[in-house]
């Protein structure tokens, strides 16, 4: 009988990265910081969060980093591990149309540079996060000479992204698939273990002589008192800055859970497979890995040891890992035709979601400031984002920033919102499934039990 679980339970399970790999970062076992006064402190030990907390260490300034678990335990350490320095669902004029030109013109400039700041940072820091930047493709259905390919390149230079299009012998030669007649490549994205990156930066925040308490939830929302100074309050006691950083997107809680109200929390379940021993050396043999077009995104990440990552948006809260399993092998064995040996790890994580599709660099309260909406592009954008909430840390005009600041808005009707992308998602699902059958693929299972 087919085991029934729940997303609560996938998104407690332990993700495949910085297996056996203890955390690196030396935090406060017992701390004492009631009354302290930190020029910043900064909720959430994310990429956000620490990049900001890097930054704005080094540039002097006494900070506290406050994690409600351990670095990493968020969206951080629960996805995929692509970077890739574009935006997810919106092009180079949407940013325009929103921000202005000149602003969308910065942005988008350094959004496109931040995987290559991100290795380099990778390199100085000396992080062991099987870092790898041979690019990231994103193939469709559309043949090479379509139209589409080169209005989707064009956009993409417009941002400020070094693109090429892959005709479908180079894709073959690169993924070990023909399933896909041609593919963009984003020539400066990559690949890392994105738990063991999140440990190395945390390390590194310390090193500086950060401080970072594990086991801290902020209680209650951070709130400015008198002398100008932001008030947090925490199962250590309470805690004052100049300045204060909510760096949670969509995973707070307590005190920081109005951010996630800012957004759709939309699941996306992960999986690792070992590949068979014989016959699966074509499986990504360049390293590079792929996310297709779609809703019902398809993706794929090959790893050392003979392993493949792989996953799902789930279109209900109650699942069967034997229809997780089905789906995601059936998917393998269409894309690159191997049956993987075995399932071996298997968790989920959330996608911050917002409705426009932007990115959002929020003013949580006088001197509090927050972002959130990755849209599944969280690690560059993630890494960038830091770096710019740093500059607001340490006084820098809101104006030498490249994107609006703007006041919290809860997104409206979240539950319904994730309701319909779920339908939507399920019925493109439905699709694929039928043009499959309809070429001789036959669906060997469901991914899930009925919605609830």
């Amino acid at each position: 009988m087919p085991t029934v679980t729940s997303l609560a339970t996938l998104f407690a399970e332990r993700p495949c990265w910085a297996r056996g790999v203890p955390a690196e970062a030396d935090a406060s076992a017992s701390p004492a910081i009631e009354g302290e006064v930190y020029d910043v402190v900064i909720v959430g030990a994310g990429i956000t969060g620490l990049t900001a907390a890097f930054h704005a260490t080094r540039r002097g300034l006494r900070v506290a980093v406050l994690e409600a678990g351990e670095p990493g335990a968020g969206a951080s350490g629960r996805n995929s591990g692509f970077v890739i320095p574009t935006l997810s669902r919106v092009g180079p004029e949407d940013v325009a149309r929103a921000w202005g030109a000149a602003r969308a013109a910065r942005f988008n400039a350094q959004l496109s540079n931040a995987a290559n700041a991100l290795f380099e940072f990778i390199h100085l820091e000396r992080i062991d996060c099987d870092a790898q930047q041979n690019g990231w493709l994103q193939p469709d259905q559309f043949e090479a000479g379509a139209a589409v390919w080169q209005n989707r390149l064009r956009s993409l230079r417009e941002s400020g992204a070094k693109a090429r299009l892959v005709g479908p012998d180079e894709f073959k030669a690169l993924t070990g698939s023909a399933r896909y007649p041609a593919a963009l490549c984003l020539m400066e994205g990559g690949q890392i273990d994105p738990l063991a990156f999140t440990r190395g930066l945390a390390a590194a925040f310390v090193r500086l002589g950060g401080t970072l308490v594990n086991g801290c939830r902020l209680l209650v929302p951070a709130r400015p008192q008198t002398h100008q100074l932001v008030r947090l309050e925490t199962p250590y006691g309470t805690v004052f800055a100049r300045r204060a950083i909510v760096a949670t997107n969509a995973n707070g809680h307590d005190g920081a859970k109005n951010l996630t109200a800012a957004t759709l929390p939309f699941a996306l379940l992960l999986a690792a497979y070992d590949l068979p021993p014989d016959g699966a050396d074509h499986v990504l043999c360049g390293n590079q890995p792929f996310s297709d077009v779609g809703r019902d995104m398809w993706f794929f990440r090959r790893l050392q040891g003979n392993r493949l990552v792989t996953g799902i948006f789930p279109t209900s809260t109650w699942l069967t890992r034997e229809g997780i399993n089905a789906e995601l092998t059936q998917r393998i064995e269409r894309v690159f035709d191997v049956t993987p040996a075995r399932l071996t790890d298997l968790w989920a994580g959330r996608v911050g979601v917002t409705p426009r599709g932007l990115p959002q660099l929020l003013q949580l309260a006088p001197n509090v400031f927050g972002w959130t909406g990755c849209n599944g592009r969280g690690i560059a954008l993630s890494f960038v984002m830091g770096q710019w909430l740093a500059e607001l840390a340490a006084d820098a005009p809101v104006e030498s920033v490249p994107m609006p600041l703007q006041p919290l808005k809860p997104a409206g009707a979240p539950r319904v919102g994730v309701w319909v992308a779920r339908r939507l998602i399920a019925a493109e699902r439905r699709r694929r499934t039928q043009r499959d059958r309809c070429a001789g693929h036959p669906a060997r299972g469901e991914a899930t039990t009925p919605a609830d």
